[in-house]
Formats: structure tokens, sequence, C-alpha cells
């Protein structure tokens, strides 16, 4: 799905570093795609949809957000889809609070679980953000490998300013890496308190 923002197929492999490329719209707007597939060791598809669903819980394993506030929710009983609004708070690093109080951004979250089928994916879309940033979105799919759960992660994301790929895609690259670490060590966690 993500191949024409990102330029390339998802990564396939936990080994396989993230994908990312940067392609430049019609308009002149710079799209940082990127892509990045973990498998997440003894965690089921429940375990990780679980985790990755529940924004407002973020801050308490992911260190970049200060707090995330649900808007919105309600339940699309034709589609089993739950839609929710989420605004999400960043944390500043010191260096940067004397310029930059804060940094918000709302997203539109829509989030789909089939036990029957084993699989989950939560779907965003930007609402509302910081200036700089003209595209945030992606998806988060979860698909299931035996008694171990797949995590895959696909975003695009769009500045209004230049930033040189090479510090673009280290960023981008260490925040993703980042958070689905974080997220997998999350869902092995949650999996390990259920058991006893």
């Amino acid at each position: 799905m993500w191949s024409w923002i990102t330029g390339s197929e998802p990564a396939k492999t936990e080994e396989e570093a993230p994908k990312v490329t940067d392609i430049t719209d019609e308009n002149g707007v710079a799209h940082a795609g990127i892509a990045n597939t973990m498998l997440v060791e003894g965690a089921s598809v429940k375990d990780c949809y679980d985790v990755i669903s529940t924004v407002e819980r973020y801050p308490e394993f992911l260190s970049m957000y200060n707090k995330v506030e649900i808007l919105s929710e309600e339940y699309n009983e034709e589609t089993k889809t739950n839609v929710r609004v989420a605004r999400y708070v960043l944390n500043i690093p010191s260096i940067l609070k004397a310029i930059i109080s804060e940094i918000t951004y709302t997203l539109k979250l829509e989030c789909m679980y089939d036990a029957d089928k084993n699989v989950a994916k939560m779907v965003w879309t930007a609402v509302d953000g910081p200036s700089f940033v003209v595209e945030n979105s992606g998806e988060w799919n979860v698909s299931d490998k035996g008694s171990d759960a797949n995590l895959q992660l696909d975003m695009a994301v769009g500045y209004s300013f230049y930033i040189p790929s090479y510090i673009k895609n280290w960023i981008q690259s260490s925040m993703v890496t980042g958070s689905l670490n974080d997220i997998k060590t999350r869902a092995q966690t949650v999996k390990q308190i259920e058991q006893k």
C-alpha cells in the first residue's frame, strides 16, 4: 500500500533495516517514507494490537510523547472499525525548550482487529499539527506468525522546509526502530503479566 509513498516495498523480516526513501511531489513538497517489520516473539496479534491501538498509554513507554489525549471515539459496526481522534503532545529536548514550548498534532486513527483472521491494523491520518509538517500518515499491520506476531509499520511524513536526506533518514530510521523495539517490549511485557 505504501510503496507509492516510500518508493519501496516494506521490509520482510525483522533482520532487515528500515526502508527509508524521499520523494518530492509535483508541488515541490518533500515526503519521507519509512517501512519496517519486526517479529514479536511470544506475543499474540491481540497483544500487539492492544499496545499500538491504546495510544493514550504511549507516554508510559514511548519517551517521545509527553501526553496523548483521546478527543473522540466511535465504533463503526459496519466496518468493525474503532475510529478515534487523538491529540499528541511531544516531549521537547531541553536544548530546544528556549525556542519551542510545545509541539502537538492530532491524528484520526482507524483501528481494526479481526479475531477470526487473527490480523489487526491501525491506520492514521493527520487532522492538524505544526505548520512545518505537511503530511503525517501511516499504518500498523499485525499478523500471526505461529506463537509470535509480525508487526509492520509504514509511514509517510512531509515537511514544509528542506532537511538533508541523510539527516531526515537517520532521524526517522532511529525513531521508527526505537518505537518498534519499545512496542515489542511492551507487548511481550503485557503477555507476561497476563500469564501470571
